[in-house]
């Protein structure tokens, strides 16, 4: 429930930005649990898909 009422009080492009951090959950909870390794691509997809979120949550917030 909270989490759908918070959804309805953003807007379209920080919800849908929010849908790259499944990727990034996955990959950490692997890394951390799972012992699986982390090489150059990995840790270039986790920078751009934060980097990613950082600028659609700045963009929105200066609206």
């Amino acid at each position: 429930m909270l989490f759908f009422s918070g959804l309805a009080r953003l807007s379209p492009a920080v919800v849908s930005s929010l849908g790259l951090l499944s990727p990034v959950c996955a990959f950490a909870l692997g890394w951390l649990f799972l012992g699986q390794g982390m090489d150059g691509k990995s840790l270039l997809g986790f920078a751009l898909a934060l980097l990613s979120i950082d600028g659609v949550q700045r963009a929105a917030s200066k609206k």
